[in-house]
C-alpha cells in the first residue's frame, strides 16, 4: 500500500469545483428496497465545494469501479479524464483511514469494512 500511495498518486484536480457531500458512505445513501435505486442522500453536514472525486472515492471504496462507472454514466456535470484514478486513490486512503481509526477506537466493523474496501479497490 505504501508503494501505491507514494508512486501512483494521480494528477491533481483542475476541473470546475462542484458541490461535494464529503461523507458519502453506505449509511448516508438511502435505497428504495423495491427498485434497488437510490432514493435519497442524508447528512449533508460536511458539504464542501471541491473535487467531485471525493464523493466518488466513497462510492468506489464501498461498491467498486464498475458501480462507479455506472454512476458516472448518469452524472450530468462534465468531469475530467482523471476522475476515476483520483477516486481510486482517494478510496484507498479512505479504506486505510477506516482501518486505522477503527483500530484506534476499537471498532472492529470499521476495520473489517476498510479491509473489504481495499480488497475491492485493488482486486483488479
Amino acid at each position: 500500500m505504501r508503494r501505491y500511495l507514494e508512486n501512483d498518486a494521480p494528477s491533481t484536480f483542475d476541473g470546475a469545483p462542484s458541490l461535494v457531500h464529503n461523507d458519502l458512505w453506505a449509511g448516508h445513501i438511502l435505497v428504495d428496497t423495491r427498485s434497488g435505486g437510490v432514493s435519497g442522500i442524508v447528512d449533508w453536514g460536511d458539504t464542501i465545494i471541491g473535487d467531485p472525486a471525493i464523493d466518488f472515492a466513497c462510492l468506489y471504496a464501498w461498491y467498486g469501479e464498475s458501480w462507479l462507472e455506472n454512476v458516472l454514466m448518469h452524472y450530468s456535470i462534465r468531469l475530467d479524464a482523471e476522475v476515476i484514478p483520483r477516486s481510486r486513490y482517494l478510496g484507498t486512503c479512505l479504506a486505510i483511514h477506516n482501518i486505522t481509526l477503527g483500530q484506534a477506537l476499537g471498532r472492529a466493523q470499521w476495520v473489517e469494512a476498510g479491509y473489504a474496501a481495499l480488497q475491492l479497490i485493488h482486486a483488479t
